[in-house]
């Protein structure tokens, strides 16, 4: 996987894919998907790990989607999002990236204050 941004990418394609091809499928499927597709050295050993164990192996898809992101996923991600949203300006980006940008950056931050999100909006913008 190489990145938290990756292996978070991974997860959603592997979601997405069986939300619209197998939408019924039992939570059992869905993780047996995702093993099916870990590939590499370590995301090889993780797999192995866990389905050998029995201390973190769980039969819930949320529950294994945690032990996922606990292995793979970004321990800092509120705060680092944070960062991109602050260092986030329009540049050389036509105005609808840099809003897309800015809408993805503010739902991963979860934050709800609309008058700093309006002033961060507003001032990212080129003049």
């Amino acid at each position: 996987m190489g990145s938290y941004t990756k292996s978070e990418e991974f997860l959603q394609e592997c979601e997405t894919y069986i939300e619209l091809t197998e939408p019924m499928a039992s939570d059992r499927a869905k993780i047996a998907f995702v093993l099916t597709y870990l590939k590499g050295p370590v995301p090889s050993a993780w797999k192995r790990q866990y389905i050998i164990s029995t201390y973190n192996r769980t039969d819930a898809f949320n529950e294994f989607k945690a032990c996922f992101n606990a292995a793979y996923g970004d321990p800092n991600k509120k705060s680092n999002t944070l960062t991109k949203l602050e260092h986030l300006f329009q540049g050389r980006y036509p105005f609808e990236q840099y809003l897309a940008d800015f809408l993805i950056l503010k739902a991963e931050t979860g934050l709800k204050e609309e008058s700093y999100l309006i002033l961060r909006l507003v001032s990212g913008l080129n003049e």
